[in-house]
């Protein structure tokens, strides 16, 4: 199956963003020393406001954010996007750029994966 895999980039990273990327906002308080539950609370609200507003998280200013919780702001704007999501997923399996490249070549390594460039 691997080797005939095929995959459709553009439609992935649509389907990557959106309100996936709450829980960006959620690690990031629970960094800044937030308790999870009033992060989630918090994100929560954010989201809530993004449905009513018919907006999406990316579209948020540093503003924005900061008036949900001063915890909030320009640095956690920087989590809404995919790639620094994926990038912070550093651990065994997780979906970091080094972890997938490494493990692509191993597949390729044992004929497992077809190449393809990246």
């Amino acid at each position: 199956m691997l080797p005939r895999l095929r995959t459709n980039d553009a439609r992935m990273a649509q389907a990557a963003g959106g309100f996936s990327l709450a829980t960006e906002l959620a690690d990031y308080l629970v960094e800044k020393g937030q308790p999870f539950r009033e992060a989630h609370e918090v994100v929560g609200r954010i989201v809530g406001f993004c449905v009513l507003e018919n907006r999406t998280l990316e579209s948020l200013s540093a503003a924005d954010l900061a008036g949900f919780s001063p915890l909030l702001g320009a640095p956690a704007r920087k989590r809404l996007r995919v790639e620094s999501a994926l990038a912070r997923r550093k651990l065994t399996g997780g979906t970091a750029r080094s972890n997938i490249e490494r493990r692509l070549a191993e597949l390729e390594a044992d004929g497992l994966a077809g190449s393809k460039s990246r």
